[in-house]
């Protein structure tokens, strides 16, 4: 039999029911609480809770389903329990969004358009609730002008907010070095060696600075390829470095250039060899200032998983590429932050070194 809840925010109430029923607990209804149920709370939510230690729905799908073997049933069973589970998720997500930035709004009306945008943008809720509720403070203490503020002063008060958690360092390599070393890593397909090219034209070629490109990605046939036939285009050298060896010495033999560029391979968590052979030999070399490239076109939840699968490499800056095919820019705002690592660079084409 569905159950209501009461609480401050659609969340809250969610919240509540779900701890009181248990995780398997499912969304029916969610919204404004009726007049003349006003005293209970401004907001509530009906839930359908667990029945005999399973989801309704899971039960009575079940019953309906013909007989067939134990197991096969436990197996569908375990399936649509699943299922359950990310609609839940969904919907408390989205209940989450539906209370987001009460308090805010509470006090400045005038930021709810900025909210919505924000949430378009795939901007992650809590950090939309924060900025928000900062931004309302701001306005609340600095605003002199009586009744509506004005959006251009509510839009840069909240933009000001988000500026603040983020930091820009552009640059290649460790600080005060003579020889600057800089490792490019990342996912496939996230566009590490067209961005090498690209610092390589202008940290090197148009700096007017000596370079050289290395490449250790000896996982797939042809790789190094790519970045050889740039080096030659921009008249750097270019080595393929076979093992971890082979890489400190091209590094000890680089010594009096000003700047080495090394390409590292894209590899899945399935490529053993180097994520327990090289990352670690990587990480150890001390004079290597690694930069994490990320595709700003992922989804926020894959860029997640990207940052804390090569926090292993330490990487002191992020670098986004293909910002030109991005329809939003939330990911990359939490990847930010979740990385806690300043910004470097931005790639929005194929264009060399132009788009950079």
């Amino acid at each position: 039999m569905p159950t209501t809840f009461y609480s401050d925010s659609v969340a809250s109430a969610l919240a509540t029911a779900r701890l009181t029923l248990g995780d398997d607990t499912v969304l029916v209804e969610a919204g404004s609480t009726p007049p003349d149920q006003a005293a209970r709370g401004p907001y509530r939510v009906v839930v359908a809770g667990p029945e005999d230690g399973h989801a309704p729905g899971a039960v009575q799908a079940k019953a309906r389903r013909p007989a067939a073997s134990q197991q096969d049933g436990s197996d569908r069973l375990r399936h649509e329990l699943r299922a359950l589970r990310s609609s839940l998720d969904a919907l408390g997500a989205m209940a989450a969004r539906t209370a987001l930035g009460h308090s805010a709004l509470a006090q400045t009306p005038e930021l709810a358009p900025w909210i919505g945008k924000l949430l378009e943008m795939d901007v992650p809720p809590d950090l939309i609730q924060a900025a928000a509720d900062a931004a309302s403070r701001r306005l609340r203490i600095e605003s002199a002008i009586p009744g509506t503020i004005p959006q251009a002063v509510v839009r840069r008060a909240i933009v000001r907010e988000i500026e603040e958690q983020l930091q820009v360092q552009p640059g290649l390599g460790r600080e005060g070095e003579k020889c600057r070393v800089a490792a490019l890593a990342g996912p496939p397909g996230a566009g590490k060696t067209t961005t090498l090219a690209k610092l390589a034209m202008r940290e090197g070629v148009s700096g007017r600075h000596s370079a050289v490109l290395l490449s250790v990605d000896v996982f797939r046939i042809g790789a190094a390829d790519q970045l050889r036939n740039l080096a030659s285009i921009l008249g750097i050298p270019f080595r393929l470095c076979e093992t971890p060896a082979a890489l400190r010495r091209a590094l000890v033999e680089a010594k009096q250039r000003d700047l080495v560029l090394i390409d590292t391979p894209g590899a899945s968590p399935a490529e053993t060899e180097w994520w327990e052979e090289w990352v670690p030999r990587l990480a150890a070399e001390r004079a290597i200032e690694t930069q994490l490239v990320l595709p700003a076109t992922a989804s926020p939840k894959q860029l997640a998983a990207w940052v804390e699968r090569y926090a292993v490499l330490d990487p002191a800056r992020l670098v986004f590429t293909h910002l030109d095919e991005a329809e939003s820019f939330g990911g990359l705002l939490a990847a930010v932050l979740k990385a806690q690592r300043p910004v470097s660079f931005l790639a929005s084409g194929q264009g060399i070194p132009e788009d950079l």
